[in-house]
C-alpha cells in the first residue's frame, strides 16, 4: 500500500518492501494506491503507477482500471500467463527460490529500482470511501483459496504467554514514560499458575541502564510503577481469561 498523498515517497517502493516481494515471488502481490482523494493532479496517478510497477501489471504492459465495479468483483479472476518482459524489467539471472536469501546481484538490483514489475493488479482508492474498501475486500474474497486453519478458532494469538506479557508491559511503558526510556529497558518474565483457583502470578523484572530511568519507572511514591502494573494486569486478565496478579520490579542493569 502506497500513500500517494506523500509526495516525497509515493514514487518509489521502500527497499525492505522490494526485498519482501522478491523473497516471496510465489505469493501474488497487488499494489494499492491510497488517499487518491488527496492527490493534487489526478492525471499524474498513471505516471506514479507506471513508476511503481515499472510499466508492467500481471505480466503485461500496464493497463490501469479504476476501482469501481470491476468485472472481477463479480466472478473469480481468470489466470493469465505472464508475457516475457523487456530487458529493463527483467530480473537478474539466478533468481532465488521462494523464501530463500537473495543474492548480492539481486540485492544490488533492488536498491537501484523504484518499483516492482510483478504486481497482479493495481487499485486506486481512498480508505475513507466505503465503496472503495468493499471492492478491495471483495477482490480478496474472490481470489482467496480455501485451506485448513493453522490454529483453533478459540486461539487469540500464536505468541507464548511470556511474549504476551512482554508486549503488554512494553505497551504500557510506551504509553506512560518518555519515549527514550522504554527502549532502554529489558524484561524477564516468570509465570506461575495457582492450581487451586487457576490464578496466574506473573513476576516481571525490568532492567534499566540508568538510575534516572529507574526513578522514572518507579515514579513519586511508586505511583508510576503501580499504574503500569495495574493497567497491564487488566489487559492480561482479559487475554488469559482468568485472574492475574502481577508484580513489577525494576533494577539497574549491570
Amino acid at each position: 500500500m502506497v500513500d500517494v498523498a506523500d509526495r516525497w515517497m509515493c514514487r518509489r517502493l521502500d527497499f525492505e518492501v522490494l526485498k519482501c516481494l522478491a523473497q516471496h515471488p510465489d505469493i501474488p502481490a497487488i499494489l494499492v494506491l491510497n488517499k487518491v482523494d488527496l492527490f493534487p493532479v489526478k492525471d499524474q496517478l498513471l505516471d506514479v503507477t507506471a513508476e511503481l510497477t515499472r510499466g508492467v501489471v500481471n505480466g503485461r504492459k500496464m493497463r490501469i482500471r479504476p476501482v469501481i465495479k470491476p468485472p472481477w468483483a463479480e466472478k473469480r479472476p481468470e489466470r493469465h500467463s505472464e508475457l516475457p518482459l523487456d530487458e529493463d524489467n527483467a530480473w537478474p539471472e539466478g533468481s532465488a527460490e521462494p523464501n530463500s536469501p537473495l543474492s548480492k546481484e539481486q540485492l544490488k538490483a533492488l536498491r537501484s529500482q523504484q518499483g516492482w514489475p510483478h504486481f497482479k493488479d493495481v487499485f486506486m482508492l481512498s480508505s475513507v470511501d466505503q465503496e472503495d474498501v468493499e471492492t478491495l475486500k471483495q477482490y480478496f474474497m474472490v481470489a482467496a483459496k480455501p485451506g485448513p486453519w493453522q490454529y483453533h478458532s478459540e486461539v487469540l494469538t500464536d505468541q507464548n504467554p511470556e511474549e504476551v506479557c512482554i508486549n503488554i508491559i512494553r505497551e504500557k511503558l510506551l504509553e506512560n514514560l518518555p519515549q527514550e526510556v522504554p527502549y532502554s529497558l529489558t524484561q524477564t518474565v516468570e509465570i506461575l499458575q495457582n492450581e487451586e483457583n487457576c490464578e496466574l502470578e506473573i513476576f516481571v523484572k525490568l532492567h534499566a541502564k540508568k538510575d534516572t530511568h529507574i526513578k522514572m519507572v518507579i515514579g513519586t511514591g511508586g505511583q508510576m510503577a503501580s499504574q503500569i502494573a495495574q493497567e497491564a494486569t487488566e489487559d492480561l486478565s482479559r487475554i488469559f481469561l482468568r485472574e492475574v496478579k502481577l508484580k513489577l520490579s525494576v533494577k539497574l542493569k549491570k
